[in-house]
């Protein structure tokens, strides 16, 4: 079951890639185990890990430069993996190197998230230094809202808690009754960012 979290990073990516080319050549840096892969597959798939899994086309060092040609890719997708490169400003250059004029990068990360993939987790990013990074061109779109925030934290107080029965109870009573919140930018669990190469 994915969480609010996993589902706004589909439906934003889903807007972005819904409608796939096959004639597009896409490249998914850090592409793991490719949980939205029926988005990625309608394009001719690159997909780029650190590790070699299944589904994995190259296997690279993505901090150290990307094994690809000039100019060889209309998107770049990168899924909540610029808050694990330690360096993101040298990755951005090589995303621009490798992608073709009019392509672009799209991606997510979280911000208001636990600590995760240890000791790979190096950033957390807002809408400005988003930009910085990517340009003024970048769209950036709060993903969540308070609501979701408050049951993401809440759900890992109530699994530290030494009455486990009676803490599931709560929160989820807690998942069912607090009701929705709009979306807000700066306080969201993440946010997508997508930026086209002119």
């Amino acid at each position: 079951m994915w969480t609010n979290w996993r589902k706004a990073n589909y439906n934003y990516l889903k807007e972005h890639l819904g409608k796939g080319d096959a004639s597009k050549t896409l490249i998914d840096l850090g592409a793991g185990p490719q949980r939205f892969k029926d988005l990625t597959s309608k394009f001719n798939l690159i997909s780029v890990d650190f590790y070699h899994q299944e589904g994995i086309d190259v296997v690279a060092d993505i901090t150290k430069g990307l094994p690809f040609n000039n100019d060889s890719a209309d998107i770049i997708l990168l899924s909540n993996v610029l808050e694990h490169i330690p360096n993101p400003e040298q990755l951005i250059k090589e995303c621009w190197r490798v992608l073709r004029t009019s392509g672009f990068i799209v991606g997510v990360v979280p911000f208001l998230i636990k600590v995760h993939q240890e000791p790979h987790d190096f950033l957390r990013y807002t809408p400005f230094m988003l930009k910085r990074l990517l340009g003024e061109g970048c769209e950036v779109k709060s993903l969540g809202n308070p609501r979701d925030v408050y049951l993401t934290a809440s759900s890992q107080y109530f699994k530290k808690v030494k009455k486990a029965k009676m803490a599931k109870f709560i929160h989820g009573l807690l998942t069912r009754i607090l009701p929705e919140t709009v979306p807000d930018d700066k306080f969201t669990e993440g946010y997508g960012f997508k930026v086209y190469k002119n």
